[in-house]
């Protein structure tokens, strides 16, 4: 009897045993599962356009405040840059990478432009490496200046005269283009000789120039590259192709003999518009023996009441501050294509000349 009372209870302890090592089997399995998901958790950005979008329902405008531009507008850009995805061909090697979606690769790329986030910065918000947020910046960077510069961003004359303002076709009905000059800050370097060409008398520091230029609504319809601080206006006018660009929009009848161009008192180049039958819209120079003519005072504060678009232009570029404070030289081999693609952005901007209903 004793016997049989000791089997069966050491059946039943066996069979405990079992379901003891079934729990046991299952809550590893449960932890395994839990590791894997934490892990799946560390890898995923801890800043997306996800977690923005999210958070806009607190704060309003939260995205076009780290890009600049409306969600629904970095959807059409993302949409024009990389479709399907096969544009975009980051570097070999790099795993971290490939969990960052294309969406959140250009929105790093907008957030840097944006708000000129260093790239340990961008490397704990998106939770890649160093030489990884480097890489994704770059690739998205080419990538937005081939395709947008294929772009052509100037409309023909007759696009251009229907949408002028009222005033400015009322004063300049047949200026199509405003253009302006604009500088960039640079880190010093270290070469003396580039140092000096890049010295702006007018900043009293090393700088970046570029020539660029507004359709009378204040959109931007050229950008030429950049060029040192020393060049003149008139120089950077000649150098930058702005007269070969006009020459190919006149033999494809965008623009047509008669029309002019608006620019600043410093933008001498009345001869050169002259050679291919273009006019030119200046304020008069003042002289240092006698006073302005009222003529002449109501010529200039005419002009410069148009001239103001081109300053707003310039200020709207002005807000990616990856190109307003002061440009390292680490950054001088890509710069060309950033100032583009800034200039292009503003393209997804609302304009600021309007009519009033």
């Amino acid at each position: 009897m004793d016997v049989l009372a000791v089997a069966t209870e050491l059946h039943m302890l066996r069979e405990k045993e079992k379901q003891y090592k079934d729990i046991i089997c299952q809550l590893e399995e449960e932890v395994k599962k839990l590791k894997e998901n934490l892990a799946s958790e560390e890898q995923k950005p801890r800043f997306s356009v996800d977690d923005v979008l999210r958070m806009e329902e607190k704060l309003k405008d939260l995205f076009k405040y780290y890009t600049g531009i409306e969600y629904i507008r970095f959807l059409g850009l993302l949409s024009f840059l990389a479709l399907d995805g096969s544009s975009v061909n980051y570097e070999k090697g790099r795993k971290d990478i490939h969990k960052l979606s294309l969406q959140d690769g250009l929105f790093l790329t907008l957030c840097r432009l944006r708000h000129n986030f260093g790239l340990k910065d961008i490397s704990v918000r998106f939770g890649l490496s160093l030489q990884s947020s480097g890489v994704v910046f770059n690739t998205w960077i080419s990538l937005m200046y081939l395709k947008l510069g294929q772009l052509c961003i100037w409309p023909h004359r007759n696009v251009i005269i229907s949408n002028m303002p009222k005033d400015f076709k009322q004063d300049y009905p047949t200026t199509l283009v405003i253009i302006d000059g604009t500088e960039f800050k640079t880190q010093a370097p270290c070469a003396l000789g580039l140092q000096s060409q890049l010295y702006s008398d007018y900043k009293s520091s090393t700088t970046l120039k570029a020539l660029i230029g507004c359709d009378p609504n204040g959109s931007v319809i050229f950008a030429s590259e950049l060029f040192t601080g020393s060049i003149s206006d008139k120089q950077i006018t000649e150098q930058s192709g702005f007269y070969d660009v006009l020459v190919t929009l006149k033999s494809k009848g965008y623009v047509m003999d008669g029309d002019a161009v608006m620019a600043d008192k410093g933008f001498t180049i009345k001869e050169e518009l002259a050679k291919i039958n273009l006019l030119l819209n200046i304020p008069p120079m003042a002289s240092s023996t006698c006073q302005m003519s009222v003529s002449d005072s109501l010529l200039t504060e005419k002009i410069a009441k148009h001239r103001v678009h081109i300053e707003r232009l310039i200020a709207k570029v002005k807000t990616y501050r990856i190109l307003t404070e002061c440009i390292p030289t680490s950054l001088f081999k890509s710069i060309n294509k950033i100032w583009t693609v800034c200039c292009h952005l503003t393209l997804f901007q609302d304009v600021f000349v309007k009519d009033k209903l």
